[in-house]
């Protein structure tokens, strides 16, 4: 009874307002929120992808600051962050900003034999001793080796290894070292000039040098001198032996056996007979002297020590006759003019 009472008494009191909502229920809806707000910790699990997205941001945003840091140097010396080292065969030339990659054909200094980011390298590269090994492996191994023909073997070729680095010094944490080759001129060689053309790689064999280093020269009285094949010569050497001689002078015997020799090496070097061509002719030379020259008469050793044995280097060569030059270097001509004037 007294709840019946109640509620009219409510009813009444709300008569007259027809646009508010139920007093009855008023009271309880106007205290009661739209929503649940949800714990921070709920609501980043509802959001992985969002999550996932603002740590790659931040790792981004950390790489960004460190590299800026890194290329901090001294100033009007920029350098680069990292630099890759040349692949090996590359052939480079010095110039007012280092060492850069030019190509072989063109003149250059160095050819690289070996590189490696300095990174990579050990405490043992600091002070040389195992760089310098480490080139002279890699020197010879692409220098090659070569085949020989009858104990015919090429002229020898002169070479210096050294070890170079690029961008990149001091204590800096980049950078690149490399073993390079560079041809040295010597006695009886003739120098490189402003730069060689062409590789080193395989030019132990006279068939892969280039024509800079091959050995070309002019006759001199009894003698020669080493001249650049690209130039006029008298001849030029295919390839050379050491003999074991007593006295140091070839007997008569030997000295044809040898020449009847070099003439069956000549076109295996050359790549064509040359007999028959009365515009050259295969001939030896030896210690600056021509060894088809009559040796002096041997004294007569009856009673005395036999003469003392020396070997001597003895070299297969190519000579113009008649008036004829060589203008060019002749091995692995093939059938091509032979380059004469």
């Amino acid at each position: 009874m007294r709840r019946a009472a109640q509620l009219r008494k409510s009813a009444e009191s709300c008569r007259g307002l027809p646009t508010v909502p139920d007093c009855r229920t008023m009271g309880r809806s106007v205290h009661r929120p739209t929503h649940q707000a949800r714990h921070p910790d709920k609501l980043v699990l509802a959001h992985p992808r969002a999550i996932g997205t603002l740590l790659l941001e931040l790792v981004l945003l950390v790489l960004v600051v460190v590299a800026g840091l890194s290329q901090r140097s001294l100033p009007g010396a920029p350098i680069a962050m990292t630099a890759d080292p040349p692949p090996v065969g590359s052939c480079l030339q010095q110039t007012n900003d280092g060492l850069e990659v030019t190509p072989c054909s063109a003149p250059h200094a160095l050819e690289v034999t070996r590189s490696w980011p300095v990174w990579l390298w050990d405490d043992r590269g600091a002070n040389g001793r195992a760089a310098v090994e480490l080139c002279k492996i890699a020197a010879t191994k692409f220098l090659g080796s070569a085949a020989r023909f009858q104990d015919w073997g090429p002229i020898p070729l002169r070479t210096q290894s050294v070890l170079i680095r690029g961008p990149g010094s001091g204590g800096q944490p980049w950078g690149w070292q490399a073993c390079a080759l560079t041809p040295q001129a010597g006695q009886r060689y003739p120098a490189a000039g402003a730069g060689l053309s062409g590789s080193l790689s395989g030019a132990t064999a006279m068939s892969a040098r280039p024509a800079e280093l091959r050995s070309c020269f002019d006759v001199v009285e009894i003698g020669w001198i080493p001249t650049p094949c690209s130039e006029t010569h008298s001849g030029e050497f295919l390839a050379e032996r050491l003999v074991r001689v007593p006295g140091g002078r070839l007997s008569a015997l030997s000295r044809n056996d040898l020449l009847a020799s070099c003439r069956i090496a000549a076109p295996w070097l050359v790549g064509r007979d040359l007999a028959g061509d009365d515009r050259v002719r295969i001939t030896l030379r030896s210690n600056g002297a021509d060894p088809e020259d009559p040796p002096p008469a041997a004294p007569p050793t009856t009673g005395r020590a036999a003469l003392p044995q020396h070997l001597i280097t003895v070299r297969c060569a190519i000579e113009g006759i008649a008036g004829h030059y060589l203008s060019g270097s002749v091995i692995g001509l093939g059938h091509q003019p032979l380059p004469l004037r």
